[in-house]
């Protein structure tokens, strides 16, 4: 199936366009190659729509595939008006919570009130019964069944677990979590972890969260420092649910039957649907956040990648280190690693002084590059008071550069590579070096996650 005309309408991108996309990704093509080389085709769509189209042409063919197992794992359970519903579902949740009633599962207590013969009684207070519910609740009373409060509270179970499995039930209870939903936050234990500080007593509406904070949230509770509750307003539920089932306007039931039937209501609200739908909700959370979270490391690290080069001039590069000293290297104009050495400006500022002296005068650099981690105010500082001492005609610039990231690089394979005999230390100092010459050309050899311009990326899918 291509979808080709539910994904033009949800996109609002021209059908021929959206049908070319489809066709070219199936034939292995990429999102750069069709936005590059196939304008022709696509009717010259940009990598960002292109990249829609595909995003929900994955998502129609996982949820019809999803939907192929459904229909398998129904059998002959699957009758007409259900395959029709199951084929009009047009997202996961609707095709979920039309499968849940029938989806195999473990031993509930409605379970162990069906296999205890209770589904009458379940059923008269769903629709009422000409006999009061301590009088008909008697007929089940046996070996199994203790009392008449035994068999009421097992037929309470049942309607719950089947109100709890109604698609449009469920949907009214998601749709008043979402709506005025509240998203809670405690912390685990006496200890609060430091990290988590801001949202040892956390609470917010569930609609509009920042992205960032959702995060924190979710590090929060991976981490077991923080447990996150996820709450609506129950009486608006409870409302909506009497107004579906037409509680206190039904002939048939009494006010005794139906005092039963809002009691299933509540106990399906607290004890099956609202947590339930807490950790469908926090997953969506997630996933919108995650969604923000990836659009702004894009804008950061694009800013990043392509900050101005310094261009093809030499540099001076320094790590900053205050107990092992200040690791120095000097790249030539294109990068190349010329000589490298160690700064002990704590332990013998008077011979650090003068082999810094010595290395200026010999290789001449156009600017000196700090990282900006652990002693680079104090790195700079040396720099600035050596070259005022020399008083040179032409003095190098000196600019600090961000660092992050450099630590990953110079334990990486590539960097053993392409330094196999010179000791990590001094790859950070040849990346911070040449991020200044080149950005994009030392940047492009960093994890992303290790780039540090993004909310939570180690979080983030």
């Amino acid at each position: 199936m291509h979808h080709d005309q539910a994904i033009a309408t949800v996109t609002q991108l021209p059908l021929k366009g959206v049908q070319a996309v489809i066709a070219l990704q199936e034939n292995g093509a990429t999102v750069p190659f069709i936005a590059r080389y196939r304008k022709d085709q696509t009717g010259g769509l940009d990598e960002v729509q292109i990249r829609q189209i595909i995003d929900e042409w994955t998502r129609l063919e996982e949820l019809q595939a999803r939907r192929e197992s459904i229909f398998k794992s129904l059998g002959e359970r699957l009758t007409p008006e259900l395959e029709k519903s199951l084929s009009a579902a047009t997202t996961k949740h609707q095709l979920e919570d039309l499968y849940l009633p029938y989806k195999p599962r473990r031993r509930t207590r409605a379970q162990k009130a069906r296999e205890a013969g209770l589904e009458p009684l379940a059923q008269a207070m769903r629709y009422g019964h000409e006999q009061s519910p301590l009088a008909f609740a008697r007929r089940f009373v046996k070996a199994d069944i203790a009392d008449v409060e035994a068999a009421l509270a097992g037929a309470r179970d049942i309607l719950a677990e089947a109100l709890a499995e109604h698609a449009t039930v469920r949907d009214m209870a998601r749709e008043t979590l979402w709506r005025r939903g509240v998203l809670t936050a405690k912390a685990v234990g006496d200890t609060v972890d430091p990290r988590f500080q801001d949202y040892a007593n956390f609470e917010s509406a569930v609609r509009g969260m920042p992205s960032h904070r959702v995060l924190a949230l979710q590090r929060g509770a991976t981490e077991k420092a923080l447990r996150l509750r996820v709450d609506g307003d129950a009486d608006a539920f409870l409302r909506r649910v009497k107004g579906y089932l037409k509680v206190g306007k039904s002939p048939r039931r009494s006010r005794d039957w139906e005092e039963h039937l809002v009691q299933a209501i509540e106990d399906a609200w607290k004890r099956l649907l609202r947590p339930s739908l807490e950790t469908e909700i926090l997953n969506e959370l997630k996933t919108e956040a995650d969604v923000e979270a990836i659009r702004v490391f894009s804008r950061n690290v694009e800013a990043l990648l392509m900050a101005a080069p310094y261009g093809g001039r030499s540099v001076m590069a320094l790590d900053p280190g205050l107990r092992t000293g200040v690791k120095c290297v000097m790249l030539g104009e294109t990068g190349t690693l010329q000589d490298h050495w160690v700064l002990h400006t704590l332990r013998d500022a008077t011979a650090a002084t003068a082999l810094l002296a010595k290395k200026i005068k010999r290789y001449g650099p156009a600017a000196f590059a700090i990282g900006d981690g652990t002693g680079s105010r104090e790195a700079e500082q040396f720099v600035r008071d050596v070259l005022k001492a020399l008083q040179l005609e032409h003095p190098p610039q000196v600019i600090r550069v961000s660092e992050t990231g450099a630590s990953i690089y110079s334990a990486s394979d590539l960097a053993r590579e392409e330094f196999p005999d010179l000791d990590l230390t001094y790859r950070g100092a040849v990346s911070i070096g040449r991020r200044l010459q080149d950005p994009l050309a030392e940047l492009v050899k960093i994890p992303p996650r290790s780039l540090g311009v993004g909310q939570y990326q180690h979080d983030v899918n």
